[in-house]
């Protein structure tokens, strides 16, 4: 419940921000591209909501909340050899502190910046919650670690972004271990 609060509050206050410009953070210095004050993003794949905070130059801090369905197939009846079969909703929280690094190149070839468009370090936390199966022996798994990302913008606002690195995984039943952090996702910026 603690880890609701926490993050309702800090969607608020992200949300709160999205009524500044969306000029860059570095706009006194224009010899320096910086990352944009506010971005807030509607992802279609997966649906969700985004918003990222421009910190500083080329730092950002981002905040996602989204959701998949699926489904999950139990068989813990030894006398009935049907399994069952439960379809769950997934949502999830994602934030990430960025540290985009490539900005001066992108402008020196005439590659467009706006909107973040570039790569980036970041570390990256994330967790699922599993809603809508009673029988599952978890209801989150969380994992934190470093990932390597770009993310770029056709056609004015459509958004690609990839991510991938190597985190650590833990869940609500105790279990622990490394784990390949892989994301891509596709939205639109406002």
């Amino acid at each position: 419940m603690n880890k609701f609060l926490l993050m309702l509050a800090f969607t608020s206050a992200l949300l709160s921000n999205g009524q500044n410009s969306n000029s860059t953070v570095a706009q006194n210095d224009s010899t320096q591209p910086g990352v944009e004050k506010f971005l807030f993003k509607i992802k279609a794949f997966p649906f969700g909501i985004e918003g990222e905070v421009g910190l500083g130059r080329t730092t950002t801090l981002v905040a996602e909340g989204a959701f998949l369905f699926g489904f999950s197939v139990n068989n813990e009846d030894e006398f009935n050899d049907e399994d069952e079969t439960d379809f769950v909703w997934l949502p999830w929280v994602d934030l990430q502190f960025r540290q985009y690094y490539n900005f001066q190149k992108r402008l020196a070839d005439g590659k467009d910046i706006r909107f973040n468009s570039g790569n980036f370090f970041a570390l990256k936390y994330l967790t699922y919650f599993v809603v809508g199966d009673d029988d599952a022996e978890e209801n989150y798994l969380s994992a934190f670690g470093p990932v390597w990302g770009l993310q770029r913008n056709y056609q004015e606002h459509w958004n690609i972004a990839f991510e991938a690195g190597l985190g650590a995984y833990w869940n609500s039943s105790g279990g622990a271990a490394p784990i390949p952090i892989i994301s891509f996702n596709v939205g639109y910026n406002f």
